[in-house]
């Protein structure tokens, strides 16, 4: 925040007025509340700290891809000056994604609303070769005036998980939610209907009769996330959920990851999960491999490409042991990303190490996994091409050995 340190000469001074000037053509009254809450600051102090809670409300509204601040003493004494630099995102973006592990095409289309009434809508298609099928899905999000900072939605479509070479699901799913804006707290409430294509060889009618196999659910979950704790960069996320298939279960996990920075552009992301899913009717879940998801065991990165955001927590590193009821894990990535050489290209090139502890075997040898890869950013004149590629330089029998992605965004 440029100019703080200007009017530290009178922080413990009353603040007698703060006056606004914006560099955007935007309707002001969006920013009413943020402006309101602006004023009520009684010190420099205060104000800096109201500042800091208005951008990041600002950052959840969604709708500008930057949103720079600057204070500077006012004209007459005792007063600031705050400028906002706002710039707006477009409407609209495209997404095209090519993924071979397995191999999955997918068309995705976004429209995000005027600033004035934020909502989103989303369309995604879908298509895999191997099995020729498609999958897809459409959602549509909007805020609910009357309650402040609270957004509804809803999501309806199908989805396809590949649980073994021999077995997928169709997955027929619909659901609603309720969020924060911040996206600190989530409410959902759906219905999955599940389609299972799972060959004899591989299940047989004993342990699909005493397992918990994956059919049509109804589920709430709740989800708490937050990327900073106690003004620390610790992200948490819980997320507990209670449904009813086969059997009722509940299912509760906890993440916890932090970014380090070493210097700039190289940095480390940790992250560590434990999980518990309690079944009510005493039927444990199957510890088969074929209750794996096979598409994403071992690793599959895709962090850096979800609006330039790095450090995204959630799409990192991906080993699920789903055939047990208790879930442990801890990942590390390293990544270097810039390099000069490339700067005068509009390319962003980054090299990543990836590794992972997931409890699946008594032996630790055999619970280890380790990555290496590589991949770039490149900024076109009509969007950005993202390409990248991971080996599994350590990996056990059913990783898939490498994979290659390529995203594009509009």
């Amino acid at each position: 925040m440029e100019g703080y340190d200007k009017l530290k000469s009178f922080s413990s001074n009353p603040l007698n007025d703060v006056s606004f000037i914006f560099s955007s053509s935007l309707d002001h009254k969006l920013l009413e509340d943020y402006l309101k809450f602006i004023k009520k600051s009684r010190n420099v102090n205060q104000l800096h700290e109201n500042l800091k809670l208005a951008t990041r409300k600002l950052f959840a509204l969604d709708s500008f891809s930057e949103c720079k601040i600057e204070v500077n003493p006012g004209y007459q004494v005792n007063t600031a000056e705050v400028k906002f630099l706002l710039k707006e995102k477009p409407f609209f973006l495209y997404h095209l994604e090519g993924d071979m592990d397995p191999t999955r095409f997918t068309c995705k289309y976004e429209f995000r609303g005027l600033a004035k009434r934020p909502n989103l809508s989303e369309l995604r298609l879908g298509y895999l070769p191997d099995l020729k099928n498609i999958d897809g899905s459409f959602s549509y999000m909007d805020r609910i005036s009357i309650i402040k900072d609270l957004s509804h939605g809803f999501q309806t479509g199908k989805t396809i998980k590949i649980l073994d070479v021999n077995a997928h699901q169709s997955i027929y799913f619909g659901e609603i939610f309720f969020k924060t804006w911040n996206e600190n707290h989530k409410l959902d409430i759906g219905y999955h209907l599940r389609s299972n294509k799972i060959a004899t060889t591989t299940a047989s009618a004993e342990l699909i009769k005493n397992c918990i196999i994956p059919t049509d659910k109804y589920f709430i979950s709740y989800t708490y996330k937050n990327e900073r704790i106690l003004d620390f960069p610790l992200y948490l996320k819980l997320r507990s959920e209670l449904a009813s298939s086969q059997s009722s279960f509940s299912k509760t996990h906890i993440s916890i990851g932090h970014k380090y920075n070493f210097i700039s552009d190289l940095f480390l992301i940790t992250k560590g999960k434990i999980g518990y899913l309690h079944t009510f009717d005493g039927k444990k879940p199957c510890i088969n491999d074929m209750f794996r998801y096979h598409n994403v065991k071992g690793f599959k990165y895709l962090g850096n490409r979800q609006y330039d955001n790095e450090n995204n927590f959630d799409n990192a590193i991906v080993g699920d042991n789903l055939g047990s009821q208790k879930k442990l894990y801890f990942e590390a990535m390293l990544m270097k990303k810039s390099f000069p050489l490339f700067t005068h290209l509009r390319i962003i090139p980054y090299v990543f190490g990836s590794s992972a502890y997931i409890p699946e075997n008594l032996s630790w040898r055999d619970n280890l996994r380790f990555a290496v890869g590589f991949g770039m950013k490149w900024k076109l004149p009509f969007g950005i091409l993202d390409i990248s590629y991971t080996s599994r330089a350590w990996r056990q029998n059913g990783d898939v050995p490498a994979e290659f992605q390529v995203f594009f965004n509009k």
